[in-house]
């Protein structure tokens, strides 16, 4: 390959090939079998590309600028698992559900396609993302990784088993950081090519969080091991959802921006906590079910919390905020805590908060709902004018008395 821009496509080999061309050439691969077990790289050759199980024979590739991989048969299984840094990456799936695994990347930009199946591209990090990015050299921002029309990206971080990472999802690329290393936003990867991000954590102490920064409405739910985040349509264009799975983290927070945004937590999460703030903005968050430590904030605007969750030992603390809010609770399960604050909930939850001064909240709750062995304590405002906020109550058996009492501002709900 000695002309600029030249292109060598291979469609079979019967033995051994080396190629050498410049840095504006390509090496393509059009495979019409289905591959197993294909390898880009790996191979200890110093400053080469090699590939192995996409045609008959192994294929050496030195100098090249662009290697292109165009698999054809159905249900592929390659693996990229070195280095390379003047070498791009192209590979385009074929029509069966494709498995692609990163074990290494270069600085060299790598591209995926998925075809038409339901494709899967893993990029495992052993370590910690700081120290993987190290090792690997890379030092781009963002992470010189593109993905396009596939199914599901996977960042496999189990095998860190002593670094806890927190994790951020957002309208923005994938953020890994270490906690004790909380000034470097690492970034790692870009998976807006993928519906799904699912995310594995080894350290158990790591955290995710899932954040838009965007001003239209917004849909959250949360369910067992997943949270989805739609981002509102735009001139009849539906908005991205972030669908990000989760395992072996232990905290969670979803964070919305600025608009009128519903969230439900339709599961338990599977988290040892979580968190929710809704920013800005005449908000819905209704909880059929509580991750062992649940906080919601309603932030600013006229919001609305609806609690109807059977989850039992549950703490929840809800934070009106600002605003006219509205917080319904429906069902609390034997031994929850429950803390309802009409306003701005205090660091002690179970406390009034008596620097708050907004007026207009209604907590209703329904007293039957409210299994044996339940706390509730409900908080409203100092009123700076009648009414100020309201409790409301349905009829029930269990007994109402104040936390201290003659201060107007706080009830205790006790069932047992």
């Amino acid at each position: 390959m000695t002309g600029a821009d030249q292109t060598v496509t291979i469609t079979g080999a019967s033995a051994f090939v080396s190629v050498t061309g410049l840095a504006t050439s390509t090496l393509a691969f059009d495979v019409s079998k289905t591959v197993r077990d294909g390898r880009i790289g790996g191979s200890g050759f110093t400053g080469a590309v090699y590939v192995d199980g996409l045609v008959a024979a192994p294929v050496t590739a030195s100098g090249i600028g662009t290697l292109a991989v165009r698999l054809r048969g159905a249900s592929n299984d390659l693996t990229i698992d070195d280095t390379f840094a003047s070498t791009a990456v192209s590979v385009v799936g074929g029509p069966g559900d494709d498995h692609i695994e990163l074990a290494q990347l270069g600085s060299a930009r790598t591209s995926i396609i998925g075809g038409g199946g339901t494709d899967t591209v893993q990029l495992t990090l052993l370590g910690s993302p700081d120290k993987w990015k190290a090792f690997t050299g890379l030092r781009s921002r963002p992470f010189n990784l593109t993905l396009s029309a596939i199914d599901t990206f996977v960042l496999d971080n189990g095998g860190n088993s002593t670094t806890p990472v927190a994790w951020v999802r957002s309208d923005v690329p994938l953020v890994g950081h270490a906690v004790t290393l909380t000034a470097n936003n690492l970034d790692v990867v870009d998976p807006s090519g993928a519906r799904l991000v699912k995310l594995i954590d080894g350290s158990a102490g790591g955290s995710l969080e899932v954040r838009s920064d965007a001003a239209p409405d917004e849909t959250a739910t949360i369910s067992s091991g997943q949270v989805d985040l739609a981002l509102a349509s735009s001139s009849g264009v539906p908005g991205a959802v972030l669908a990000t799975a989760f395992s072996g983290i232990g905290a969670l927070s979803l964070r919305t921006g600025s608009g009128n945004d519903s969230v439900t937590i339709v599961a338990e999460p599977g988290i040892r906590t979580l968190a929710i703030d809704t920013g800005s903005g005449d908000d819905i968050v209704t909880a059929r079910a509580l991750a062992p430590k649940t906080t919601i904030d309603l932030g600013f605007g006229d919001d609305t919390a609806v609690i109807d969750a059977a989850t039992p030992n549950a703490e929840l603390t809800v934070s009106g905020g600002a605003g006219s809010d509205r917080i319904r609770l429906l069902t609390a399960a034997s031994g929850s805590v429950f803390h309802l604050h009409g306003g701005q909930a205090p660091l002690d939850p179970t406390q009034p908060n008596t620097e708050a001064a907004d007026q207009g909240d209604i907590v209703y709750v329904a007293v039957a709902g409210v299994a044996p062995f339940a706390t509730v304590d409900v908080h409203g405002d100092e009123p700076r004018s009648l009414p100020g906020d309201v409790l409301f109550l349905d009829p029930g058996a269990q007994v109402l008395s104040p936390v201290q009492p003659g201060s107007g501002s706080a009830f205790l709900l006790s069932s047992t």
